[in-house]
């Protein structure tokens, strides 16, 4: 039995806690949303339309209220703020119940809300999934090694967080359950097994998710479900470098009636212009006879990989989980050093696998390590074991890396403030450039819509210009409805309406001169692109103005 088992921890102050420090980083930093897919979901419920990704029972729960409560709320931010507030209130709580004496307690929960500072002010699906998955297993597991007989509205209220890990991003709770299902197992698998009226009582939650998702999913009109469809291969296209097998393979120009430029298109993911010629026939097809990123690699191809993508973004999670695992082990013996270890191997490991079979392994590899460090904070001093075998030199262990993390996340928060701060100065000066020229139409690439969406508390920028937004949210209901508002059904007709109009293409050099060369291709339309403003220098997807006019 530890020394500290059954230590008492107010759960109200805890959530006070949690929700105080969420309003000040609100109130004192500029906020932004972390990827362009919440840019393109808030878009969707603000507009009543299906959403993509994430649980579609939650889509049409807030556009419910969006349409039927409050217009002027942003519901989609409240709801990702309010469930990243109970996964932080639920790892703090785990950390209060370590086998440490007060002090170290509070300071390792104060590092743990220090360290998630960023995915406050970054808001994001990937992160919140990640979480609220995390803290639902972590507090479980912290349960039933505290109490033989578990209280049903803890387990209950615990199963509702791990749930809105599914509901908040499908493959996102796939992510949580690899960082974190060994290190349950090893905390609590064999108590749970003794428990299944526990383990039913978790699940309940998630399984209510699961069929609500299913029945809203079955009353989709025909639009999102080809939506649905498209978006799921087209997803898979992450892991195939398509122009370069099309150059070695032509056959898949010839199967699918493709173009070089239209591989071009494909490939970029910025635009995907005719429903006939990119669709889920075709895309197939191109997988079909395409090879995945990491095929033909080798082992120095895919450590330059993993260095580029895991290691040189993450060093200051890496050298911390390494020192976690060294102070647990100097602490408590070589069971806990092999405990934090094996949390900090798994962590890198799976982070390191996605950066060779991915493109995009930066999304999750933050709220991953991030995971592995609370995982192997509580596999070193989970309650219920074996007491520190030196409790003042583990206390002093746990408060002097507990400064190390706080100092860590506080920094790394500070730093991405100051950078959006001089983003959007960028980005802001390049669309009030666009608001002086009255465009009829903004054609904007997604990158760029993500900065500018901003706030999510209140929806600015490009969502206030008669716009439409390239990229993965073609061929959505919002992407129909938007082409429907300037008198157009199809995709199709979108560039050839663009030619010498006042309608303005903000994005990337290379995003407009892909469009140009397809104009050019598909519609023997020779076409010059006109630079209006080249933009700010020195930012991120630099933004530069530009129309096209026939030659």
């Amino acid at each position: 039995m530890g020394m500290y088992r059954y230590r008492k921890v107010s759960r109200s102050s805890i959530a006070l806690v949690v929700l105080a420090f969420v309003a000040v980083l609100l109130v004192s930093l500029p906020r932004t949303f972390a990827v362009s897919d919440d840019v393109a979901i808030d878009a969707d419920i603000r507009g009543g339309f299906p959403t993509s990704f994430q649980s579609s029972l939650v889509g049409a729960t807030l556009s419910f209220l969006h349409r039927h409560v409050a217009g002027g709320v942003p519901w989609y931010a409240l709801y990702l703020y309010a469930a990243l507030a109970a996964a932080l209130a639920v790892i703090a709580a785990v950390a209060m119940r370590l086998e440490l004496r007060p002090g170290g307690c509070t300071a390792l929960a104060v590092a743990e809300l220090l360290l998630a500072a960023e995915f406050v002010v970054e808001l994001g699906y990937n992160d919140v999934s990640i979480l609220c998955t995390t803290a639902g297993m972590m507090g479980l597991a912290v349960l039933l090694r505290r109490e033989e007989r578990p209280r049903v509205r803890d387990v209950l209220f615990l199963g509702c967080v791990f749930a809105l890990g599914y509901l908040t991003r499908k493959a996102g709770i796939a992510a949580g359950l690899a960082f974190g299902a060994l290190p349950f197992l090893l905390l609590a698998g064999r108590r749970l097994a003794r428990s299944p009226a526990v383990a039913a009582i978790f699940l309940l939650p998630l399984a209510a998710s699961l069929a609500g998702t299913f029945l809203v999913d079955a009353t989709a009109d025909e639009v999102h479900g080809r939506f649905r469809e498209w978006n799921a291969v087209r997803g898979r296209l992450h892991n195939f470098p398509v122009v370069d097998a099309a150059r070695e393979d032509p056959s898949v120009f010839e199967d699918n009636g493709w173009t070089s430029n239209d591989y071009r298109l494909l490939a970029a993911e910025r635009a995907f212009a005719d429903e006939d010629r990119f669709n889920v026939g075709t895309l197939t097809r191109a997988l079909e006879t395409t090879v995945p990123v990491y095929a033909g690699l080798g082992w120095s191809g895919a450590w330059e990989r993993i260095e580029g993508t895991v290691v040189a973004k993450n060093q200051e999670w890496i050298l911390l989980l390494v020192a976690l695992a060294i102070a647990a082990g100097m602490a408590r013996g070589v069971s806990a050093f092999a405990a934090a270890g094996s949390a900090a191997l798994v962590a890198l490991g799976i982070a390191s696998a996605l950066a060779v079979f991915l493109r995009f392994p930066e999304r999750i590899a933050e709220p991953a390590f991030y995971s592995a460090t609370a995982w192997g904070l509580l596999l070193a001093l989970a309650p219920g074991g074996p007491p520190p075998s030196r409790p003042r030199l583990t206390l002093l262990l746990a408060t002097s890396a507990s400064l190390l993390l706080g100092v860590v996340g506080a920094g790394a928060t500070l730093e991405r403030a100051d950078a959006r701060v001089r983003l959007r100065e960028g980005h802001y000066s390049c669309f009030e450039r666009v608001q002086v020229l009255e465009p009829e139409l903004v054609i904007v690439d997604p990158a760029i819509a993500l900065w500018l969406g901003v706030d999510p508390l209140r929806g600015a920028g490009v969502l206030e210009l008669p716009h439409v937004s390239l990229g993965w949210q073609i061929y959505s209901p919002r992407f129909y409805a938007q082409l429907a508002g300037f008198g157009m059904t199809r995709a199709t007709e979108l560039f050839p309406f663009a030619v010498d109009r006042e309608v303005l293409f903000v994005g990337p050099r290379a995003f407009v001169r892909v469009i140009g060369r397809y104009l050019g291709e598909a519609h023997g339309t020779e076409v010059q692109i006109v630079v209006i403003d080249e933009g700010r220098k020195g930012i991120p997807w630099q933004p530069m103005i530009s129309k096209l006019v026939s030659r």
